[in-house]
């Protein structure tokens, strides 16, 4: 899925294709525009292909088509999940990949 260009003829990703009825926001949080949860995957941009499998303590791989980037965040959090260090993190791994914040 990460990889796979669009097949030809389907004009859209394997990504941007998937169905997006089962997307629910995260508890707490309200739902990015277009963004949706699949296959253990945060989809924020679906049709450029920027997508994040997030982990425990900080932990996280985003992938980002644009820039032909993947990064992976090794991290230590004191606590499973801090919403203002996943914010910093988000914004520090885009600008990385040359997206506007």
């Amino acid at each position: 899925m990460c990889l796979a260009p669009a097949l030809p003829g389907s004009g859209a990703s394997l990504a941007a294709r998937v169905c997006r009825s089962g997307y629910a926001a995260a508890e707490g949080r309200e739902a990015e525009p277009g963004a949706f949860y699949h296959d253990q995957w945060w989809n924020s941009d679906a049709e450029a292909g920027i997508y994040a499998g997030l982990g425990i303590h900080g932990q996280q791989v985003l992938v980002h088509h644009p820039s032909r980037t993947v990064v992976a965040c090794f991290s230590t959090w004191p606590r499973p999940t801090i919403d203002e260090y996943h914010e910093l993190v988000t914004e520090g791994l885009l600008a990385l990949c040359g997206s506007p914040v």
